[in-house]
């Protein structure tokens, strides 16, 4: 299953490289400009195993992230374009959300 997350802290698909165990990550090759106003965006499809447990892939994944871009106060995420706020619960919720529509 595969989970697609775009945000402006590119750092998150760039720099960190310690993924979950059962997570591999894919980098969309461009950076995306949508306007001259707006910032630029990156995009990476991180692939689950199907092996993984959703309910702990989702919280393992959701910590993770939340532990990646809780500080930088700018950080905006999307997730299979769902914009979510960026709390740890919020980012588990919609994981767990899109897990779940998969595996059914």
């Amino acid at each position: 299953m595969n989970i697609e997350i775009e945000t402006n802290f590119t750092p998150l698909f760039t720099a960190y490289n310690d993924l979950p165990n059962g997570i591999t990550k894919r980098i969309i090759s461009s950076l995306e400009k949508r306007d001259i106003f707006s910032e630029s965006v990156t995009t990476a499809i991180f692939t689950i195993s199907s092996g993984v447990v959703a309910g702990t892939i989702a919280n393992v994944f959701g910590s993770w992230i939340y532990e990646k871009i809780k500080n930088k106060h700018q950080a905006k995420i999307k997730i299979n374009r769902r914009e979510v706020t960026i709390t740890k619960s919020d980012i588990i919720k919609v994981l767990s959300e899109e897990i779940e529509i998969e595996i059914k």
